[in-house]
């Protein structure tokens, strides 16, 4: 038997406003173009090379996915937030990203998860 749990029930207290939720529907058009990644001491590409659809629950406020990103194997990003922007103009986003284990290739693999 599946099982409701209200919103009510899940938050507390009133979570701040952060803006629209991302969803898959934001990054889909975007497999195989690159990102600037805001970091130092220079600014990195990092391609989102694929977009994954995750399981969801009824009571979700969006469908959980997970973004796939690579680097050149020269640049190597640890786990953290990040800012990225697709190019001049365009809005930038902030993601947790973390580095996946992948043997040495051309490319270092990421993901961000979102649920």
């Amino acid at each position: 038997m599946d099982s409701f749990i209200s919103r009510e029930t899940l938050f507390l207290f009133d979570l701040p406003k952060l803006g629209p939720l991302l969803t898959i529907d934001d990054f889909t058009p975007h497999v195989g173009e690159s990102y600037l990644v805001d970091a130092n001491p220079q600014p990195i590409p990092l391609r989102l090379d694929e977009v994954l659809a995750d399981r969801g629950e009824a009571w979700m406020e969006r469908q959980p996915f997970i973004l796939v990103f690579s680097t050149p194997w020269e640049a190597l990003l640890v786990e953290g937030l990040y800012r990225l922007t697709r190019g001049p103009g365009a809005t930038p986003v902030e993601l947790y990203i973390m580095p996946i284990n992948a043997p040495p290739g051309p490319r270092r693999v990421y993901q961000s998860v979102m649920n």
